[in-house]
């Protein structure tokens, strides 16, 4: 069992005022049973052995409620309450992780969390075997307070876009911010590594020879920044203040962030103004449309001009790389759903007419 001071490169303590209150990872509601969609223990017989895991991470703290939390399609999601008052959410990988795949994606929560502003989980424990009460592998999470972003979205006024447009726009700049010297996958650190990083060279042969043709026109500016692959208002947790403002309190789902080039690693939470509207031919149609409505438009200019105050030059090289972002996409997930079908067969037309 190995805690993040131990092993990670990165190292400034997770226990951070900002982590002492009560707060929530993910929506409470139940989900389907994972013993039926996952072929999971029940979460009757599983609690007990969550129980054990408190007891001999916290002997002097008793368990007061374990709680089952809607998971995803990855990680079993359970709450812990103690009686010394601290709230935890458990996190157990659906299938055992790759080799060193825990260990990535804490690094990357103690990376982020030590070079930008951005709000993540804390991580208190974690254990990449199955030498523990429950018998799998697990993170332990502070638990942080709020609701997904999009679960408001349905009901917000035009003055809480305006503040949350803010706050997705300087959040945004914060991952904009986040470089690495090359493309690779995050990491842990391994003994002998340089403490200075966590990054790990991937030639990502796929992605190579895709771009050989476009890098002879339209070079890479040799710039590479952190990419969240799952950027969604989903993954913004936030609460409301006793004056009614809409606080984000945190990002969540780094898993499989890796470095990536800035042409394809900036995100762009279109979100903002489509969050309600579905992609008729291909997912990157929603990034680019025009709003109908005179409110979303102005939303989106607002988006636009607070980021292009934020990162000078975003709007410009994301009008610029378009090509780039569907190459990465497609050499770093493959072609997997009909969607991605979809969107490589959009992508080939507009190279034969020569437009976008």
């Amino acid at each position: 069992m190995s805690s993040p001071d131990e092993d990670f490169i990165l190292g400034s303590s997770d226990s951070e005022a900002n982590d002492t209150a009560p707060r929530s990872e993910i929506s409470t509601a139940p989900s389907e049973s994972s013993s039926v969609v996952y072929g999971q223990e029940s979460f009757s017989t599983f609690s007990t052995k969550v129980e054990a895991l408190m007891i001999a991470l916290f002997p002097f703290a008793q368990v007061l409620d374990i709680e089952r939390m809607t998971g995803g399609g990855y990680n079993r999601i359970i709450g812990v309450h103690l009686s010394n008052h601290e709230r935890y959410v458990l996190r157990i990988p659906r299938l055992h992780p790759r080799f060193n795949e825990l260990s990535n994606q804490v690094a990357v929560l103690r990376y982020i969390k030590d070079h930008s502003t951005i709000q993540v989980p804390s991580v208190v424990h974690f254990d990449t075997t199955n030498q523990n009460p429950l018998g799998w592998s697990y993170a332990l999470q502070c638990r942080i307070e709020g609701l997904p972003l999009s679960e408001y979205m349905p009901d917000l006024v035009s003055g809480d876009w305006n503040s949350l447009t803010d706050q997705v726009a300087y959040v945004t700049s914060q991952i904009c911010s986040l470089t690495f010297p090359s493309i690779g996958i995050l990491r842990a650190k391994a003994p002998d590594d340089d403490p200075n990083a966590i990054w790990t060279p991937s030639l990502m042969r796929r992605l190579k020879d895709a771009v050989v043709a476009l890098a002879a026109k339209q070079p890479f500016s040799n710039r590479f920044s952190l990419l969240h692959e799952d950027y969604e208002a989903r993954n913004f947790l936030v609460t409301k203040n006793e004056s009614g403002r809409f606080v984000v309190q945190a990002i969540l789902d780094f898993d499989g962030a890796v470095a990536a080039p800035i042409e394809a690693a900036w995100p762009f939470p279109h979100w903002l103004w489509t969050w309600d509207v579905r992609a008729k031919e291909g997912i990157s149609d929603l990034a680019d449309a025009i709003p109908e409505s005179e409110e979303r438009k102005q939303i989106k200019e607002y988006f636009e001009d607070q980021i292009e105050h934020l990162v000078p030059g975003f709007m410009t090289a994301r009008a610029n790389n378009w090509e780039i972002r569907e190459l990465f996409y497609f050499a770093t997930n493959g072609l997997i759903s009909n969607e991605d079908d979809r969107r490589a067969q959009k992508y080939l037309r507009s190279k034969r007419r020569g437009i976008r």
